[in-house]
């Protein structure tokens, strides 16, 4: 779980037609801005229900928070970053999706 500082309750005026920075990959896209009065990074999740039901859904919510968590000392502290998760995580393996945010966590040292 992401440490209270560090979660995000996504507020009605965030624009998402209009973020400062996105990244898409095959099971998620981000959408950042930056909050310069910020001192830490902060993150909120997007799963809908067509990804599957609520078990699953938390379940991919706490696997992408766990991989966040471990590397959020990397992400530049002014960030809000919204994770939208796409249906087709359900059949990606654990390997496949850390492999994946590894390559996107430099992109986040904006």
């Amino acid at each position: 779980m992401l440490p209270r500082a560090n979660r995000l309750k996504i507020p009605t005026n965030w624009n998402r037609k209009n973020p400062d920075f996105q990244l898409k990959t095959e099971f998620l896209k981000i959408l950042g801005k930056k909050n310069v009065g910020s001192k830490s990074a902060k993150i909120g999740f997007i799963i809908s229900g067509k990804v599957g039901k609520a078990t699953v859904r938390n379940r991919i919510r706490r696997r992408l928070a766990s991989l966040f968590y471990t590397k959020i000392a990397e992400i530049e502290p002014s960030l809000e970053l919204i994770v939208i998760v796409y249906p087709n995580i359900v059949q990606a393996k654990d390997e496949e999706i850390s492999s994946i945010f590894n390559k996107i966590l430099p992109k986040l040292r904006i």
